[in-house]
């Protein structure tokens, strides 16, 4: 039998970059384009939300149908997925289109709605057609009337009922579908009641955001009520509650749901205007689509000095490798991310035991982007950078080789390396 030794995150990080020359922190990492984008198709919106950070100038022209699809089929060959958003995106007509070019190019991506449609039933139908269209994030701020409205004012009666409704109607209809919640004073002590109707209509899946702007007594909610409100978060997960973090909570204020912001390092926000930001949240224009191709923007000194402003305390955390700095938007805004509490010191943790079959065939299951340190490693939210000494053992992870074998080629650190890319879902095991 091969044994194998793994332990925290942070731990597998140290032995990566000190044997298997892992790239280096995610903070200094210069992508040659996002792994995911979010395209703000529009700005208009039938809701009007006053916490809503949406940073794009209102008003201006937008993007025609063609120059979106340019657009797409510009970044494709290097983006691994889209997420659709506005505004409201179904606001625009030519929405179809639009998503027939991302269809085209075989790219999965996700809608973000706020769920108020006319007629629900025609606009399924028309969603149908897309074999790409890999989720729904539809927003629910409340699990009554009153709640959700305190974020979300009506413009109409019912407008809660018809939000149910068109998620009941999308679950009904097969697709994967989470609710998002950004919580405020209005509704951080109601999350379990959140999180027990989303469940109650079917969904897969539930989202709670931090709010990310400018202080208002009504909306963001003080360290202490939001530490509470990840107590309670933390406690529904035990449970088997499907809930995810939309943004970023940094390693030092609440350790056991940590969430490192990667805006401007693997994600990127382009404006109804094709203007390319490093999140939803940052007014920083780097440059446009309709005049520059992605890398050389993703490439400019604009981005680079983002990904490299990193506040004190964390450059001496142990925990850089996956929570580079904080939100650097809000930092933008107020000068620091209020969450940050200082620097987390290096902990090894406590070594498990592994024990696999040394004739165990390991197997990636990741996708995979060639870079000019190397390739990344790609699965859902999470990208794993490797330099080209690194990126040699991922090549030979086809199932061809056994444990021992890979054991034999290139060490025991190996060994180490395939199964924290196991617990990551980036490798499966086959037998003999």
């Amino acid at each position: 039998m091969s044994s194998i030794k793994s332990s925290s995150i942070s731990r597998f990080f140290k032995d990566c970059l000190s044997k298997l020359n892992f790239a280096s922190s995610p903070a200094s990492l210069e992508l040659k384009a996002p792994v995911t984008v979010s395209l703000e198709i529009t700005s208009h919106c039938n809701s009007f939300c006053p916490g809503c950070s949406n940073v794009f100038e209102r008003g201006k022209p937008e993007l025609t149908t063609s120059q979106w699809q340019a657009v797409i089929a510009g970044l494709a060959p290097l983006v691994e997925e889209f997420r659709i958003t506005g505004g409201e995106p179904t606001l625009r007509d030519d929405l179809t289109e639009i998503l027939g070019e991302i269809e085209k190019q075989q790219k999965y991506f996700h809608i973000f709605t706020n769920g108020l449609w006319d007629d629900p039933e025609k606009k399924i139908a028309q969603f149908s057609r897309f074999g790409f269209l890999a989720s729904f994030l539809v927003s629910l701020h409340g699990p009554d009337t009153e709640t959700h409205e305190q974020f979300s004012p009506k413009k109409a009666s019912g407008e809660f009922e018809k939000l149910l409704g068109t998620i009941k109607k999308l679950v009904g209809s097969g697709f994967a579908v989470s609710t998002n919640t950004v919580l405020t004073r209005a509704n951080y002590q109601k999350v379990e009641e959140i999180a027990k109707l989303a469940l109650s209509l079917g969904v897969r899946g539930m989202v709670f955001a931090r709010f990310i702007g400018e202080a208002k007594p009504e909306t963001r909610l003080n360290t202490e009520e939001l530490k509470t409100t990840l107590d309670t978060i933390s406690r529904l997960k035990a449970q088997g509650y499907p809930i995810e973090l939309g943004n970023c909570f940094p390693y030092c204020f609440y350790p056991d749901l940590a969430y490192g912001c990667m805006a401007g390092i693997t994600f990127a926000a382009i404006s109804p205007q094709g203007e390319v930001r490093p999140c939803s949240h940052s007014p920083l224009v780097a440059g446009n689509l309709l005049s520059e191709g992605i890398t050389p923007i993703w490439k400019s000194p604009a981005l680079r000095k983002w990904r490299r402003k990193l506040p004190q305390n964390c450059l001496s955390c142990s925990k850089i490798t996956f929570c580079p700095g904080g939100c650097k938007a809000q930092a933008d805004l107020e000068g620091c991310d209020q969450l940050i509490t200082g620097p987390v010191k290096d902990s090894t943790g406590q070594l498990l035991e592994v024990n696999l079959e040394e004739d165990l065939r390991p197997v990636l299951s990741a996708a995979q982007r060639q870079e000019d340190f190397g390739l990344i490693l790609i699965k859902q939210q999470q990208v794993i950078p490797l330099t080209h000494k690194g990126s040699k053992l991922i090549q030979q992870l086809d199932g061809q080789l056994s444990l021992k074998q890979l054991q034999q080629k290139f060490g025991g650190s190996a060994l180490s390396f395939i199964y924290s890319l196991y617990i990551r879902g980036m490798v499966d095991f086959k037998n003999c």
